[in-house]
């Protein structure tokens, strides 16, 4: 069977690998990650590593989703914000902006983080939380 893809540099430092333009966006997929077909991933945007990006979830801009984060449901990840570690984005929030969630964090429900907002650790973020640019949560 022949391997689907092309080499794509990321510019990760890890040099071209196996991936693939999505076909609802065009948008890079690394082989090894996972999107769903009703997934939009906007032509600029990125999913890399063994990252999963599933349902209706939109990745616009020059959103990166990366290592084993998993962006599910109705989320939205744009902007140059970057989803990454063990995070997970769903139900209807919203990561936007330069906003970095890492670690093992949960952004869920109607959360809203923007701006240059980070979140680590073991942080959940949920319900109508909304945080802005400049904050810097690290959960334990």
């Amino acid at each position: 069977m022949a391997t689907r893809g092309i080499l794509h540099d990321f510019n990760d430092g890890r040099g071209p690998v196996l991936a693939h333009r999505h076909g609802n966006g065009e948008g890079w997929v690394e082989n090894t990650a996972s999107v769903d077909p009703g997934v939009f991933v906007g032509p600029e945007a990125v999913v890399t590593h063994t990252a999963k990006v599933r349902h209706t979830a939109y990745i616009g801009d020059h959103a990166i989703i990366k290592d084993q984060a998993i962006v599910c449901d109705a989320a939205t990840v744009q902007g140059r914000a970057i989803v990454s570690g063990l995070a997970r984005v769903k139900d209807h929030a919203v990561v936007e902006g330069e906003a970095q969630i890492m670690d093992e964090v949960v952004v869920e429900d109607n959360a809203v983080i923007i701006g240059a907002t980070r979140l680590g650790g073991n942080y959940r973020a949920s319900g109508y939380t909304k945080l802005a640019a400049g904050t810097y949560l690290r959960g334990e």
